[in-house]
């Protein structure tokens, strides 16, 4: 059995819509997303569209790599972050501890919403979904603007003007 659902690479998680490849045997399974999940036309008309929109899909796909590839590098050139190769439509970056709290107030004040991790062995990491490549250069360029007007003085951080 291969299962594919458009929700990553089509953008379409909304609709859920989905497929599933199956040999023979396995017919009997083909009444259970009409029956049980809800299949609708107009979920089908969509998924047959962005099946038919290879080119646009192509063209976002390697988008997102360009610009995941321009997250590591610039977040690896900045000191204390760490980007992680990813494979998904979000990266992963460690932060320095000391720069959490100020750092998502200001993103916030700024309307840029990223996740600040909550849960135990990524309590210092953001994790950044891939955006349009205008969204994620802002992105890129607010946290290197905060780095530029932050500065320690007497143990404490200070955001400038």
């Amino acid at each position: 059995m291969v299962i594919r659902t458009f929700s990553k690479y089509y953008g379409l998680a909304a609709l859920r819509i989905g497929y599933v490849l199956i040999g023979d045997n396995h017919a009997a399974l083909s009444m259970f997303s009409a029956r049980y999940l809800g299949y609708n036309r107009l979920s089908e008309q969509i998924a047959i569209a962005a099946l038919d929109s290879t080119e646009f899909y192509e063209d976002m796909c390697n988008k997102m790599i360009a610009d995941t590839e321009t997250y590591l590098k610039e977040f690896n050139k900045l000191a204390g972050f760490k980007a992680y190769k990813s494979y998904a439509n979000f990266i992963l970056v460690k932060i320095p501890a000391e720069i959490k709290d100020i750092l998502k107030k200001y993103l916030i004040e700024r309307n840029m919403i990223v996740k600040f991790m909550a849960e135990d062995g990524l309590l210092n990491h953001l994790r950044i979904t891939i955006g349009t490549q205008e969204q994620n250069e802002l992105l890129l360029n607010m946290i290197k603007s905060f780095l530029s007007k932050t500065t320690v003085q007497k143990n404490e951080l200070v955001l400038g003007v």
